[in-house]
């Protein structure tokens, strides 16, 4: 009678080793998703927000164009290999100001100045938002600007803006 009572007793603690290794299996198994669904996300974030940082640089400078910034004069130049829009615009006591948006060492930047107070240098402006790379250029007719931007995680996205009469005059 006695072995038969170790026999249960064996049966019942293989019976109990299974359970708690079903519910370790188990613990493991929530855990690991845990942990892979939070990198997903952390992606998915992190996309967006890449994205968000695109949309904001070509809002900031569709902004700059369709606003009093622009009103008299558009113009892209190249400064050391890298396209520079310039907007122009004549102050209410005739002076010259231009706004310079470019590309800069890992920056969306903005310079605004008078011309005839200081000359233009990439390395002056003011930091935006960070990108890899910005491009501009306006139409032969002077009608169209096209903006592109790059941003960090490689994602590319562009913007045209139609230039109303008188704006793309500078060439």
């Amino acid at each position: 009678m006695m072995a038969s009572h170790n026999g249960r007793d064996t049966r019942h603690a293989v019976s109990m080793l299974f359970a708690f290794a079903l519910v370790a299996l188990f613990a493991v198994l929530m855990l690991l998703m845990v942990v892979i669904s939070a990198q997903g996300y952390k992606k998915t974030i992190d996309q967006g927000e890449r994205t968000a940082d695109l949309r904001t640089a070509l809002g900031y400078v569709e902004g700059k164009v369709l606003s009093g910034a622009a009103r008299d004069g558009v113009r892209v130049e190249k400064w050391h290999g890298t396209d520079v829009l310039f907007l122009k615009m004549i102050t209410e006591e005739d002076e010259l100001f231009e706004t310079a948006i470019y590309y800069f060492d890992g920056m969306l930047m903005e310079l605004g100045y008078s011309p005839d107070d200081m000359d233009f240098e990439l390395d002056r402006g003011s930091d935006l938002i960070a990108i890899d790379a910005f491009t501009a250029q306006i139409r032969e007719d002077g009608r169209l600007l096209t903006v592109g931007v790059r941003g960090v995680g490689g994602k590319e996205q562009s913007l045209r803006v139609a230039l109303i009469a008188g704006e793309g005059a500078d060439k």
